[in-house]
Parts: structure tokens; sequence; C-alpha cells
């Protein structure tokens, strides 16, 4: 599945921020392709990683990139960890 950027407002945090009814989604993909994610022309595969739930009902979906420049670096490697963050995706239940 293909979303792109623009359905999406960024908040303060670089938190990539939808409702389900917005993006036209029935249920919550297991994974997508972010389009012009985070820049025009760039491309970004985001995996689901959390429920947020609310009280016993699902308050949302958080997704995190799988391709970004921080993947699979780590100190443990011997590769230094880069400094920007991992791109996370919360679409709304609503």
């Amino acid at each position: 599945m293909i979303l792109d950027a623009k359905q999406f407002t960024k908040s303060k945090d670089g938190i990539y921020v939808a409702e389900i009814s917005e993006l036209q989604l029935k249920s919550p993909p297991r994974e997508f392709t972010l389009r012009n994610c985070p820049a025009d022309g760039q491309h970004r595969t985001f995996h689901l990683t959390k429920v947020d739930e609310s009280g016993g009902d699902v308050a949302g979906w958080i997704y995190e990139e799988d391709d970004g420049p921080n993947k699979g670096r780590s100190w443990a490697d011997g590769h230094p960890p880069k400094s920007v963050p991992v791109l996370k995706v919360l679409i709304i239940n609503d």
C-alpha cells in the first residue's frame, strides 16, 4: 500500500499524523510506503509497532520506518548512531 505524506500533518515532534477516515482506509495496514517522506521524491516504508489503546478501545496505530538512515546502526556494530531520528506515523482511529 502507498500513501502520500501530503495526507498527513506533521506534529511538533516530527510524527506524521492522520485519521483513518481521512486516509479512506477501512482497517489499518500492517505496513505501507509513505511517498514524499521525509521530503519530495523520497519514500519510506513503515511497519506497525504498537496499538495505542484507551479504556479498552483502540485509539490509534503507531508505525516506525523500516529503511531510514538509523536502521541497523549501533555502537555494538562498530558504527556510531546518526543523529537522524527514526520517523514515526500515527494513524488515529476515529
